[in-house]
């Protein structure tokens, strides 16, 4: 915005920006304004908002006669000095807490997040605040809103053998590996189509119901009402159907012995389908890794 006979308006005073801050761009407006020095502290007062503490007050406590001269930005600054300035002390504190209790939130992307982690940072040096690389390394990453796995990810791409450069390539990695957004994904795959981003998403995988696992060596499977084991080392009698008119019994195990329920030790069901059983169902939890294998993870008795 112009103002007559200058390049610019003066910078705005208040809101979120920084008493330090505005008198930082305050001089760099005096170096491109057209404003002549005598009006500047005129100019600058009346750019404050209409009822604003600051204007109240640089009208009501200063004379117009003293800042409309030369040295008017002088005695203006000064006297805002007394009303805003905060001491050496107070602002380094003030600095520190704004830089220790910054966190990623949901609308910030990666990129941002570490561009205003920065920028707390630069402030905190121009108070002669220092904190070594490896420091602001952990603290970046602590401070990104990540789960542990994808904390452990981040720190496979640092080298703590140079620690001169242990931020820069914290940075760096959490740019490569989160630095998109994750696309919410129906299935339990990683998110092979993000360039820069990865997608695990937790969700059950299947559901287990509670079966008679008998005999040495065997696994069993469930095909449709009937249980039959695999890979197991079974008698010839495997298609008995004696017993119970038509009713098959349940196969041999390798002594030659009728395998049965372990719940009423009937020869011609098995647990999973006994009367007397009291139903469970296991929802099993599982997720995919960083390899794209399904590890387990837990499981819930529904």
């Amino acid at each position: 915005m112009s103002c007559p006979g200058g390049k610019s308006m003066p910078p705005v005073f208040g809101g979120d920006k920084g008493y330090e801050r505005w008198k930082t761009e305050l001089e760099a407006w005096q170096l491109v304004t057209n404003v002549e020095k005598k009006k500047q502290a005129i100019t600058v007062a009346l750019s404050f908002p209409e009822g604003s503490e600051v204007r109240d007050r640089v009208f009501n406590e200063i004379e117009i006669t003293v800042l409309n001269a030369d040295d008017g930005m002088k005695a203006l600054l000064q006297q805002m000095d007394t009303w805003y300035k905060k001491d050496k002390l107070a602002s380094a504190y003030d600095s520190w807490s704004d830089f220790d209790s910054f966190r990623k939130t949901d609308d910030l992307t990666m990129e941002s997040y570490i561009t205003q982690f920065e920028k707390r940072h630069k402030k905190l040096s121009k108070h002669n605040i220092v904190l070594p690389e490896s420091i602001l390394a952990f603290k970046l990453l602590d401070c990104a809103g990540l789960s542990h796995r994808d904390k452990q990810l981040a720190l496979t791409a640092v080298d703590y053998n140079t620690p001169d450069t242990i931020f820069k390539q914290m940075s760096q990695a959490l740019k490569k590996f989160f630095g998109v957004k994750a696309v919410p994904s129906s299935s339990t795959e990683l998110n092979s189509g993000a360039s820069s981003g990865i997608t695990i998403k937790k969700e059950p995988v299947y559901v287990a119901e509670d079966v008679n696992f008998t005999g040495h060596g065997q696994s069993w499977r469930n095909e449709g009402d009937s249980t039959q084991p695999s890979g197991s080392r079974l008698g010839p009698n495997r298609g008995n159907r004696t017993g119970r008119g038509s009713q098959r019994k349940n196969p041999q195990d390798f002594r030659g012995n009728v395998t049965k329920c372990h719940i009423c030790r009937s020869e011609f069901h098995y647990a999973n389908k006994c009367p007397k059983r009291e139903r469970k169902v296991y929802e099993i939890q599982a997720e995919s890794n960083f390899e794209g294998n399904v590890v387990v993870t837990g499981w819930t008795l529904t």
